[in-house]
């Protein structure tokens, strides 16, 4: 029977390394006793076994696997789908980068974690040396503070602000610090953020929508115009976003009192039969509005009839339903007033067809449906009195949904 030779050395290079030497080449082993990663030869192999019971479990990289099949302790070989010409290159580079990615404080705590590991030791350091050097950056300082804040939402803003005294003018604390303070009622000082950012930034098409958003809330109804104007010529979305901006845009021309354009807007949209999404049942809605504006009563009721089949749980409908077939409609502005035909019912050509005036009654913040005098509660929506002021702000429709992924 013939015989062959067998050449193997291991050497011992650092506590849990081992470099081995074999006539089929070089392999490195990482890992205590019972624990072993080894790698080499164009594969990879991981044992776990249960040190003194000669128990142990392998598993090999799928190039290994189909070589080693017939031993006993090899795992089938899975039919995989087909990758791209290098995927161990992209996967590797796309690990990399969500570690370098990583706040300096998650660094530390990996490097920690992993060099302690020993097999990772490597990755280990060079995470813990990296987060401890970037502590003192102001960039990954400023990274750490926005990290934190969307951990702790109750205290986001104080975070913010912290970050914000290293740099001000940093669009990474610009942006969380415009939609935390626009939370906190603060329209003005959120506006001021959002123009800042959308300066340095005015890719981000989601930022702009809210910039615009919160521009009309300050009664900056032309600043938003321009932005909405905008985003509808170039940001890549859905068609339902860009209803949901053509609605802002109806919106916005009732706060100029131009229900016309609003109109020419709201009627641009998509079909109005079968189910729509949210921006396409907001642009129904406010071309109800125009039409009620302009003295079409029967018409606007006819929107609201349709946007009530496609979708009765539509936010204060009912209310509006009601208002506008008693003739007491008015749309809440930001300004505090309310925007009301100068004829309901009755469509008339002059150029000025609607006017201002104060509301006639407290409305419900909820649904901003009226509220009776006395009432414990809304009749619409049932929320508590408690939510009612004479002057509140006008609600238009949802800042648009942010542009799928490029």
């Amino acid at each position: 029977m013939p015989g062959y030779a067998r050449f193997r050395r291991t050497l011992r290079i650092a506590p849990g390394v081992r470099l081995n030497l074999s006539k089929s080449g070089v392999s490195t082993s990482f890992g205590p006793r019972g624990f072993h990663y080894t790698v080499g030869h164009g594969r990879r192999r991981t044992t776990v076994g249960l040190p003194g019971t000669g128990l142990s479990y392998t598993t090999y990289s799928p190039t290994h696997a189909r070589g080693a099949k017939g031993t006993a302790h090899s795992r089938p070989v899975c039919p995989t789908p087909p990758r791209p010409a290098n995927p161990s290159a992209s996967s590797a580079k796309s690990g990399v980068q969500q570690l370098a990615n990583l706040a300096p404080p998650q660094k530390i705590a990996w490097g920690i974690v992993l060099t302690l590991l020993v097999i990772t030791s490597p990755i280990g350091l060079w995470l813990l040396v990296a987060g401890l050097w970037q502590l003192h950056v102001p960039e990954w300082r400023i990274r750490s503070y926005v990290h934190q804040a969307a951990l702790e939402p109750a205290n986001a803003r104080d975070l913010l602000l912290q970050a914000a005294a290293i740099d001000a003018r940093s669009p990474e604390v610009l942006a969380p610090l415009a939609e935390v303070t626009a939370a906190h009622g603060d329209n003005a000082a959120a506006l001021r953020l959002y123009r800042e950012y959308c300066a340095k930034v005015p890719s981000d098409w989601l930022a702009r929508g809210h910039l615009a958003m919160t521009a009309l809330k300050c009664n900056q109804v032309d600043e938003a115009i321009a932005e909405l104007v905008a985003i509808r010529q170039a940001a890549p979305a859905t068609d339902d976003s860009m209803a949901s901006v053509t609605a802002h845009l109806a919106y916005a021309y009732l706060c100029k009192e131009d229900p016309r354009q609003g109109l020419s807007f709201a009627t641009s949209a998509p079909g109005r039969t079968g189910t729509l999404g949210p921006g396409s049942e907001q642009c129904v809605f406010y071309g109800g509005v125009c039409k009620y504006m302009l003295g079409r009563t029967d018409a606007a009721l006819g929107d609201l009839a349709t946007l009530y089949a496609i979708n009765p749980a539509f936010d204060g409908l009912q209310a509006v339903r009601d208002a506008m077939t008693a003739g007491t409609y008015e749309l809440l502005l930001p300004d505090g007033s309310a925007l009301v035909p100068r004829r309901p019912g009755h469509a008339i050509r002059s150029a000025i067809v609607v006017q201002r005036q104060p509301p006639l009654s407290a409305h419900c913040l909820n649904c901003q449906a009226p509220l009776r005098a006395g009432a414990p509660e809304c009749s619409y929506c049932h929320a508590a009195v408690s939510t009612r002021s004479p002057l509140p702000a006008a609600s238009p429709p949802p800042p648009p949904p942010p542009p799928p992924a490029m």
